[in-house]
């Protein structure tokens, strides 16, 4: 896949489709447990210095830090 980002990069309102969860670790396996693989997800709020994220991943919303989330890398939906 080409234009592959971390989702930390990513715009509000706007769906991208994860490609990879990156890491060896439990954060990863959360991750992965919470669906964090093969689906789209989209950023619908940030926090004033864009420390904590609210996103909509199969159906439901998950506040998540912005160290988790650079961690999956996303392509354009």
């Amino acid at each position: 896949m080409d234009n592959l980002f971390s989702l930390d990069k990513g715009q509000k309102n706007k769906s991208y489709k994860i490609i990879k969860v990156t890491g060896d670790d439990k954060i990863k396996r959360r991750l992965l447990d919470l669906g964090f693989v093969n689906c789209n997800i989209k950023i619908l709020k940030t926090s004033a210095l864009r420390q904590v994220f609210l996103v909509e991943i199969r159906g439901f919303l998950l506040a998540i830090k912005r160290t988790e989330l650079s961690r999956v890398l996303v392509c354009n939906a």
